[in-house]
C-alpha cells in the first residue's frame, strides 16, 4: 500500500504545504488532516479504522475484474417501503 500511497496514485483534497513534503495546514480541510495523521501513525496510532477501510477500498478497486452488479428492470423489482 505505501508505494502505491507515495508514488501519488491517491488523491486527498488539500494543499502541499511549501517544500510539498507535507500539507498546509491552512487550506487542507481538517478530516483530511485527521485522516493524514492516522495513516502516518499506523500500526501504532490509536486509531486505525479509516486506514483499514482505505486499504480494503484500495485492494477492491484494485482487482482485475470487478464485479459485476446485476440492477433488475423496474417491472421486475420488489416493492419495498422505500420505494
Amino acid at each position: 500500500m505505501s508505494p502505491q500511497v507515495e508514488a501519488g496514485n491517491f488523491y486527498l483534497p488539500g494543499a502541499p504545504n511549501a517544500d510539498g513534503r507535507s500539507y498546509d495546514r491552512t487550506r487542507t480541510p481538517l478530516s483530511v488532516q485527521g485522516f493524514v495523521e492516522e495513516m502516518a501513525a499506523f500500526p501504532h496510532g490509536a486509531h486505525d479504522d479509516r486506514v483499514d477501510a482505505m486499504t480494503q477500498a484500495a485492494k477492491r478497486l484494485s482487482r482485475r475484474r470487478p464485479r459485476a452488479v446485476y440492477i433488475p428492470p423496474p417491472e421486475r423489482r420488489r416493492r419495498s417501503l422505500f420505494w
